[in-house]
């Protein structure tokens, strides 16, 4: 499904896609994660309206970052949060496969970021880097 993006670029998407799937496939509460992604992605309904309702504080609090995740998830909730799952899925393969992968970028992360915060693992989504 192709979506009509504003101003995201298919680049961006694909960062935004990869960001978000790292994330979710580091995370401890990754099924619940997963679970919720696939639920937003059932229909549209919920997409355009969270779109229309939260692009402006997006773009307000997170500028550009924001302005792309709301575009990203809200203009085709259906798309994206099936790419997001697949991602996710293919990093826990290939953390299965290959664990020092896993645990190298996330000791990376966690010294950067101060993983144990939320406000650090939030940091950490947005790729935000001190």
């Amino acid at each position: 499904m192709e979506a009509n993006y504003f101003t995201l670029t298919p680049d961006r998407e694909n960062e935004l896609i990869e960001q978000i799937a790292k994330f979710v496939a580091k995370s401890e509460i990754r099924d619940v994660m997963k679970m919720l992604i696939n639920t937003y992605g059932l229909t549209n309904i919920f997409g355009n309206i969270g779109f229309m309702m939260t692009y402006p504080f997006a773009v307000g609090l997170l500028g550009d970052f924001g302005q792309d995740f709301s575009q990203l998830v809200g203009l085709n909730p259906v798309g994206s949060s099936q790419r997001i799952i697949k991602r996710v899925e293919e990093l826990e393969r290939e953390y299965e496969e290959h664990p020092e992968k896993k645990n190298d970028e996330a000791n990376l992360d966690r010294d950067k970021a101060g993983w144990r915060s939320m406000f650090g693992r939030l940091k950490s989504l947005f790729g935000i880097r001190s």
